[in-house]
């Protein structure tokens, strides 16, 4: 077994546009939904989140922009809890 230490991702805001899109393609896949886009400014905004929760926050927040965002490419906002 190796150990790999790999810092949190508030440490690594570089990675989180990349991954964002790639969760977001996974998350129109697995919903049936056809392929969506970030805007630049939405990815800006996610780069500057904390995520305590890690890449597991990142990967379901993606899930729920996939699901519930207007418009494409997705504007910078939460989307809604209901």
């Amino acid at each position: 077994m190796v150990e790999i230490h790999l810092p949190p991702l508030h440490e690594r805001r570089e990675d989180v546009p990349l991954l964002a899109r790639h969760f977001l393609v996974e998350a129109c896949r697995r919903n049936e939904i056809a392929p969506r886009k970030l805007d630049v400014a939405c990815e800006a905004w996610l780069a500057a989140q904390n995520y305590d929760g890690n890449v597991r926050q990142l990967r379901n927040l993606m899930e729920r922009l996939a699901i519930l965002a207007n418009g494409d490419p997705i504007p910078p906002r939460r989307p809604s809890a209901s």
